[in-house]
């Protein structure tokens, strides 16, 4: 690192849309309602984190945490690694665990009740 230069290595969402296209339940279950800015990204990370937070402060019904609590855990244990990777500057490893992050929500989506049961 320069003496002002920083360099960062770091994981973000290439396409924001995408995360809504692939995971629309999951989505819905961690923004209920419409997001409050219109152009607030809304990345993999994000999914992870506001999904953690539906599940602890939001008010899903006790059969959904049940069926998604396993998977969340999990979700949050890889994207806790992707961050302390990327905090190490282990770019390799990020990449391998963002594979593993992507698969463990693919895997959320399917267990996810459709939107008509907690819309």
């Amino acid at each position: 690192m320069g003496r002002i230069l920083q360099i960062r290595v770091l994981a973000q969402t290439y396409r924001p849309k995408d995360v809504e296209s692939a995971w629309p339940r999951l989505f819905l279950l961690a923004w209920p309602e419409p997001l409050a800015k219109p152009d607030e990204v809304v990345g993999v990370l994000e999914l992870v984190t506001a999904l953690d937070d539906q599940f602890q402060f939001g008010s899903l019904a006790p059969e959904i945490k049940t069926d998604l609590g396993p998977g969340l855990k999990k979700a949050m244990e890889l994207k806790s690694e992707l961050e302390g990777a990327l905090s190490d500057r282990r770019p390799a490893l990020a990449d391998s665990v963002s594979y593993l992050l992507e698969e463990a929500l693919d895997v959320m989506e399917k267990s996810a009740p459709e939107p008509d049961k907690f819309l």
